[in-house]
């Protein structure tokens, strides 16, 4: 018979042993006596942990009370999940008996109700969705793709990294991302201080924070000077008594853009 101070309640009861907090001597502690250390569910840690399933993130781990290691949870069911069957059960889902087998889950018919946990095949399941596929995309492109984007997988590595779906640019796909804005520019190095990626008089770019987003167009400033038809009268585009402009092209005096100028009209006029 062994005796060890280190082996959690649920770790004793794994290896079948005996746990208490009192040794036969009066001594307090915690203290787990068993006649040897043979763990038929997952030993890591140096602790004896009955079940191993994915998880998002160290934090949701210890959350759960458990030992994360390399995308992986090891814990003894919570009260949070769901234990049936000696199976511990991330999430339970009102879901048809079809979608249950879908999500390779146990449906109860008196409960009419689906257990199910993190089933991934590829392995990227974050946020409670598997995704398909990993990548080095830009965070604006896994942005513009449906992806999620972190600087740390699953592994424990650091990094860029994307995970989606499929590869789905609505907007322009080009160098191997997929940008959302389009523009023409005179030179290489006017696209390359926005960040941009240059192309044939074009630059590719997501839009600066310090601009505006308006339809899918970046613009450079915005007024509420104007009034619809000179917005439109001098390139621009009017949204909720906005005044939205990339530059101005005609005159410009005390911050407002004019199209027309005259030598003939009075201060009055």
């Amino acid at each position: 018979m062994y005796v060890d101070s280190s082996y959690t309640a649920s770790t004793c009861a794994n290896v079948g042993g005996f746990f208490t907090t009192h040794r036969t001597h009066g001594e307090s502690g915690r203290f787990c006596y068993y006649k040897q250390f043979n763990c038929t569910y997952h030993a890591t840690n140096n602790q004896c942990y009955r079940f191993k399933t994915l998880t998002n993130n160290q934090v949701e781990c210890n959350g759960n009370g458990g030992y994360y290691q390399h995308g992986y949870c090891y814990n003894n069911c919570p009260a949070s999940k769901y234990l049936i069957n000696e199976i511990c059960y991330d999430f339970r889902s009102a879901y048809t008996p079809q979608k249950c087998h879908e999500h390779r889950g146990y449906f109860n018919e008196e409960q009419n109700y689906c257990y199910y946990g993190k089933t991934c095949v590829s392995g990227h399941m974050v946020n409670q969705t598997c995704y398909t596929f990993e990548s080095g995309y830009t965070a604006s492109t896994c942005a513009n793709i449906g992806g999620y984007f972190t600087i740390s997988n699953n592994r424990g590595k650091s990094g860029q990294f994307c995970y989606f779906m499929q590869f789905s640019c609505t907007f322009h796909a080009v160098n191997g991302q997929c940008y959302r804005v389009k523009s023409s520019v005179d030179n290489e190095t006017e696209c390359d201080s926005i960040g941009g990626y240059y192309e044939h008089g074009y630059c590719y770019y997501e839009c600066p924070d310090t601009k505006y987003l308006i339809n899918d167009e970046c613009y450079d400033t915005r007024s509420a000077q104007y009034t619809q038809f000179d917005c439109n009268a001098v390139g621009g585009v009017y949204v909720q008594s906005y005044c939205y402009l990339k530059g101005c092209n005609y005159t410009m005096m005390n911050n407002k853009c004019y199209r027309h100028r005259s030598a003939h009209y009075s201060n009055g006029t």
